[in-house]
């Protein structure tokens, strides 16, 4: 039953790691989208805020699949993942403000699949990872007692 369970997690904070990386390296329409910028100007910190943080999700969450992953693992994920989802959503709101700083654009400020799809994928992925943690933890939980007759 742990492996189903862990399984399971790491589909799920599997399938959070692709969302981001493809709401990174999708083409994405709308201008509150900072990633088409980010690659032009500043490739590194788009790297470090969203593609490193799914890659280490996803590289732990395929490791998950074939062995339990040690707790301070699990904790540095999820660290990184609610830390990339904070910046992800200040940074996306900060490109929109700054969008519409001197003169909006015709018809305002419109998200794209570049700010949705990391804002589904990060929760996604901090939730697999949750529940990876959850069957380890009940895989390490002592059994009742044995009977003895």
């Amino acid at each position: 039953m742990q492996f189903f369970s862990r399984s399971t997690g790491a589909s799920i904070s599997t399938l959070g790691a692709v969302l981001v990386l493809c709401g990174t390296f999708l083409p994405t329409y709308g201008s509150g989208d900072y990633e088409p910028a980010g690659f032009r100007n500043a490739p590194v910190f788009l790297l470090a805020l969203l593609v490193a943080p799914a890659l280490l999700v996803l590289v732990s969450s395929v490791f998950a699949w074939f062995r339990p992953l040690p707790r301070w693992l699990v904790v540095l994920c999820l660290v990184i993942v609610i830390l990339a989802f904070v910046l992800h959503l200040l940074g996306s709101r900060l490109g929109a403000v700054f969008a519409c700083f001197d003169v909006c654009p015709p018809g305002g400020v419109h998200f794209g699949t570049g700010f949705w799809l990391p804002l589904v994928g990060f929760p996604l992925s901090a939730i697999g990872l949750a529940v990876v943690a959850a069957a380890e933890k009940r895989r390490s939980l002592p059994g009742p007692p044995a009977a003895s007759l």
